[in-house]
């Protein structure tokens, strides 16, 4: 789902992708956007998980899914292209 994200914002110009671009790169290029704290959210999610070596349960998944799922649709929705 991050990927779908950073896919989807580059595809709506919200960001620019590089291939060595951190994540902290792609958030302080939304900072000023009112999406900033929802993908703010979802990068701390996905870091953890990523980086920290952590399997997350399917029950969390379950949980953590549909915030991906929300972010995808509002920016579909409601960015430019």
């Amino acid at each position: 789902y991050y990927l779908m994200a950073i896919k989807e914002l580059m595809q709506r110009n919200f960001i620019t992708w590089k291939k060595d671009k951190t994540n902290f790169e792609y958030l302080s290029e939304m900072r000023e956007r009112k999406e900033f704290e929802h993908f703010r959210s979802l990068t701390r999610a996905f870091e953890i998980v990523w980086y920290g070596d952590v399997e997350i349960t399917e029950k969390e998944y379950g949980v953590i899914s549909p915030s991906f799922v929300l972010f995808l649709n509002n920016i579909k929705s409601n960015g430019q292209k």
